[in-house]
């Protein structure tokens, strides 16, 4: 199990790398087209999608989606490797959309749902940090194991 969080964080700093250096070598826009309004290509940063007043709406949306996301992994069965992999990219998309559409509501926001992605987003600058590793790396672990354990609890009847 340790081997395979290892596995996810470091797959998700190396797509980190890949991605600033995509968009590092991206050409700079020319004067007209600035005026037209795009800029140069930036990744996104989580806390600049902290909405203020809407913390615990944002807290609660990402644990919901972990919990959806756990319960989908904790049911497959299967021993075929492409058959668990469209279980978990399923699981994952439905889970995206579930955090993607309560976090709407708050005006905003970014679903993430896998706190190894959220590590590579850069979520310890600036002074929501403390929000931002609750809302993106605490409790989305916890509602994975909430899920996961969620799905064996109703197994077990």
């Amino acid at each position: 199990m340790l081997v395979r969080i290892i596995a996810q964080l470091v797959g998700a700093m190396l797509a980190f790398v890949l991605l600033n250096w995509f968009i590092k070598a991206a050409p700079e826009a020319g004067q007209q087209a600035q005026m037209l309004g795009p800029q140069a290509p930036s990744l996104p940063v989580l806390k600049d999608t902290i909405i203020k007043g809407k913390e615990w709406f944002m807290l609660v949306a990402e644990l919901l989606g972990a919990i959806v996301f756990g319960l989908f992994v904790a049911k497959s069965k299967t021993t075929n490797l492409t058959t668990k992999a469209i279980t978990y990219g399923s699981a994952m998309f439905v889970a995206l959309l579930l955090t993607g559409s309560l976090l709407q509501f708050t005006g905003g926001g970014m679903a993430v749902v896998n706190p190894a992605i959220a590590l590579a987003l850069q979520p310890f600058s600036g002074k929501d940090w403390v929000w931002v590793s609750a809302i993106y790396l605490v409790f989305p672990l916890i509602g994975g194991g909430l899920g996961y354990a969620l799905a064996r609890l109703k197994s077990e009847k």
